[in-house]
């Protein structure tokens, strides 16, 4: 685990954090490179969704740098874009143009490499590292006040959300639609895309009222050792569960 290397350091790509298939073992990625690559994968998506007017808008760790200062948060891993559902259905059935060393993942093609999670169902990825963009699909649904809401299908992806209900794989990001669309114009890394209508709220959404207080290097460290001990304790549980299955399960029924 690692918090934010020093720009020659090579990155050791976690499960999750690149796409395993396009690492190449003997090809040094610096923190430098993946954010050449985070701003190049951005370039390219955003160019694509201009020419085929698909709604789209920045998202999470993405829009949070746009906000702060317009550029990639230097400890972001991947990047992160919402889509409308009209959106990811024509990506999903249309073969668009791409420049060489990107592809798609998109859920349920039969056009692009298929991904099997649904909850976060397309993927823009860089060919020659695996570094990736998570295309979230935005669902638009009528809320119990008749408002129109809007969101991504519930995940682990919103675990550590602000505001978001439900907890680990049932974390889930809804908010008015109107908070998103129609998007507005913004600044990353120097070129015009496009954020969410109300990014203020989105962000006190995502990341609570002092979203524009980056966290200190102590505060990395207590975060990343923090994750560390809560992947340790879910491993040594699944552990436990799977040496101790039938005794386990049936010493936690409920009466």
């Amino acid at each position: 685990m690692y918090l934010i290397p020093t720009s020659s350091e090579c990155l050791l790509h976690e499960k999750g954090k690149a796409i395993q298939k396009y690492v190449r073992p003997n090809v040094c990625v610096t923190v430098a490179d993946r954010r050449r690559i985070i701003i190049d994968l951005v370039r390219n998506a955003t160019n694509v969704f201009q020419t085929h007017q698909i709604d789209y808008v920045l998202d999470s760790g993405t829009l949070l740098g746009a906000y702060r200062n317009e550029k990639v948060i230097p400890w972001d891993e991947d990047a992160d874009l919402g889509l409308t559902t009209d959106g990811v259905e024509y990506l999903r059935t249309h073969r668009v143009a791409l420049e060489d060393d990107y592809t798609f993942q998109i859920f349920r093609s039969k056009i692009w490499d298929k991904r099997s999670d649904n909850s976060i169902p397309g993927r823009f990825v860089h060919t020659k590292s695996g570094v990736f963009i998570d295309l979230f699909e935005y669902i638009s649904s009528q809320g119990k006040d008749g408002q129109r809401m809007m969101g991504p299908l519930p995940s682990r992806a919103w675990h550590n959300c602000h505001a978001c209900t439900g907890h680990q794989k049932t974390a889930e990001f809804k908010v008015p639609q109107e908070w998103f669309f129609p998007s507005k114009e913004c600044l990353f890394e120097g070129k015009q895309v496009q954020c969410p209508a109300q990014t203020e709220k989105v962000l006190e959404h995502l990341y609570g009222p002092t979203f524009m207080q980056p966290p200190t290097p102590l505060m990395n460290k207590v975060i990343a050792w923090a994750g560390f001990f809560f992947l340790l304790c879910v491993l040594i549980k699944g552990r436990y569960r799977y040496q101790h299955g039938e005794d386990y399960t049936m010493s936690t029924k409920k009466p």
